[in-house]
């Protein structure tokens, strides 16, 4: 059962992995465009490095209740290590559960219903923080009081 469980733990992070994303997309917008004339929009992108691709939205200032005229954009710039974690985390943590389910009904472990609640806690149980330390015993020891052959 522990091969199991190691192998189905092996197989989230290596798809994990190569499902993380190395960069973000971050909207960027410019000032309030209210004063500047339809004429004079491409001299304002100049010389404020507003990009060609920039697309005309609005803002709502709720301290004044008016919408105003700005341009939006996007800038792709690099994740953090910190968004990486917690990106990586946060998605072994929603796989673990299933891909060990998978593996176990495919090798005839019969899954223990009376358990069924705790399913819950298993999807929000810090299993990456564990297998990444080398917790394989404890995440395998929480994980076999489901299954039974």
């Amino acid at each position: 059962m522990k091969k199991l469980i190691e192998q189905a733990l092996k197989e989230v992070m290596k798809e994990v992995e190569e499902n993380t994303p190395k960069n973000k997309g971050v909207t960027m917008s410019s000032d309030d465009l209210s004063n500047v004339s339809l004429l004079d929009i491409e001299d304002f992108m100049e010389a404020n490095n507003i990009p060609q691709n920039a697309q005309f939205d609005t803002f709502y200032d709720e301290w004044m209740g008016q919408y105003y005229p700005i341009l939006t954009w996007t800038e792709i710039i690099p994740t953090t290590e910190e968004e990486i974690y917690n990106i990586k985390r946060i998605k072994f943590n929603k796989k673990a559960w299933h891909k060990i389910s998978e593996k176990m009904s495919e090798n005839r472990y019969s899954f223990e219903n009376k358990l069924m609640l705790s399913i819950d806690c298993c999807e929000k149980m810090e299993v990456y923080g564990l297998f990444l330390h080398n917790g394989i015993d404890k995440i395998v020891e929480m994980y076999s009081t489901f299954y039974y052959k």
